[in-house]
């Protein structure tokens, strides 16, 4: 019989490439908000 572990490792793999190209452009619209909000905040920190 397959292990549990290898199971999940296998959901896992699945998960990952189901989800990949949508967190890629999650990632890259919190990582650009992210950046906007740091960037007006060190900017008033700043000046």
């Amino acid at each position: 019989s397959i292990s549990s572990k290898t199971i999940w490792k296998n959901l896992i793999k699945n998960l990952i490439a189901i989800t990949e190209r949508q967190n890629l452009a999650w990632n890259l619209n919190i990582y650009n908000s992210i950046q906007r909000k740091s960037n007006s905040m060190f900017g008033s920190k700043c000046s």
